[in-house]
């Protein structure tokens, strides 16, 4: 609009000057036309000179709490930028909601300019922010030339934890079950892994006895099992697209996770796992203490939702076969609970008084 305007003026200025005849506005439409010419050329030079970086000195917020977001705007050219327009995008991981924000800006030539943004989301998940788009205009703002951007970074928005009646069963309390870890302070029955050899004592088995050691050392030795440290309980997070709204995949992700800690806090190991759709297959984390899960949210915040229903608990069987567990609940958008893939329950809610048992 304003390069319409700016050439309309020109063309008043021009058609006066030849029809008056009148030098001052011959000057003042000569001018005009070496400003313009003037200003573009600068536009021009400066193309591909501008660039802008993305910062986030703290990657993690609670929902609704704003994060500060930094800019970095650098200008390797030898004219300062006096119009720089960046236009950055704000989408969610999870049901792929976006906002957009328009930050207006100026560099000096050779300099850096630093502007920030402060950005907040209700919903949990992790959090992408792009560059869309960089613009840069002329100093007399009739022409505006796009350069390339694509600057990319996110950050991680915590879902809400909250206390959750849980009765850890005693046959969970000792569960061994099948697994690549074992227990280092205690034995067991788990042929596949030693645990140490020891001296014979009174009512040791004689299956047990490392007879080669036992050689070697002139009296008997036997052999300790490895006590493996199974897993009781999985939590399957379920990221299928329903149709609901957005919040129900961060009530979901509330619940899950509210789960997890409490069976923590109640030490009783687990899996969080849940299907990667752009690899075709399940991840699953383990969690033994508190400061897992926060490790284990890096990838479940890396999860993608999909369209199509996925048979979690099978190709959890089919990925993991042999491996055994007791007690598995499946956490669904729709804001429901699958015990052991067959029994339907009531999602744990903030403040609900109905007690877990696993």
């Amino acid at each position: 609009m304003r390069a319409v305007v700016y050439l309309l003026t020109a063309a008043a200025t021009a058609y006066a000057a030849i029809l008056y005849r009148n030098r001052p506005l011959t000057c003042l439409f000569a001018a005009e036309i070496f400003l313009a010419v003037f200003s573009i050329v600068i536009l021009l030079s400066l193309h591909k000179k501008i660039s802008v970086q993305i910062s986030i000195p703290i990657p993690v917020a609670e929902r609704g709490q704003k994060v500060n977001v930094y800019l970095r705007i650098r200008n390797r050219g030898w004219f300062p930028a006096s119009r720089v327009r960046i236009r950055l995008v704000c989408r969610q991981q999870f049901g792929g909601e976006q906002q957009t924000f328009t930050i207006l800006s100026a560099v000096a030539d050779r300099g850096v300019t630093t502007e920030r943004a402060d950005i907040s989301t209700l919903f949990s998940g992790r959090v992408f922010l792009t560059v869309k788009e960089l613009l840069i205009s002329d100093y007399l703002g009739i022409l505006s030339l796009k350069i390339r951007a694509g600057e990319e970074m996110y950050f991680h928005v915590m879902p809400e934890i909250y206390d959750v009646p849980l009765l850890v069963s005693e046959q969970a309390r000792r569960f061994s079950g099948n697994s690549d870890t074992f227990d280092e302070k205690k034995s067991g029955d788990d042929v596949s892994e030693i645990f140490q050899i020891r001296e014979y004592r009174g009512g040791d088995r004689m299956q047990r006895v490392h007879w080669k050691m036992s050689a070697r050392m002139d009296e008997l030795m036997i052999k300790e099992y490895s006590l493996p440290l199974g897993c009781p309980v999985v939590l399957f997070l379920s990221f299928q697209k329903s149709g609901k709204k957005r919040e129900n995949f961060d009530r979901m992700l509330s619940a899950a996770l509210s789960v997890s800690f409490a069976l923590a806090r109640e030490q009783c190991r687990h899996y969080l796992a849940w299907y990667q759709a752009d690899e075709q297959r399940v991840l699953r984390a383990r969690i033994e203490s508190e400061e897992q899960i926060y490790e284990a949210l890096e990838l479940v915040f890396g999860a993608i939702s999909y369209e199509q229903p996925v048979l979690l608990r099978e190709l959890y069987r089919e990925q993991y076969p042999g491996e055994s567990w007791l007690t598995d609940l499946k956490f669904t958008p729709l804001l429901t609970v699958i015990l052991n893939g067959e029994e339907e329950i009531p999602m744990p809610e903030k403040g609900g008084k109905s007690e877990l048992v696993v």
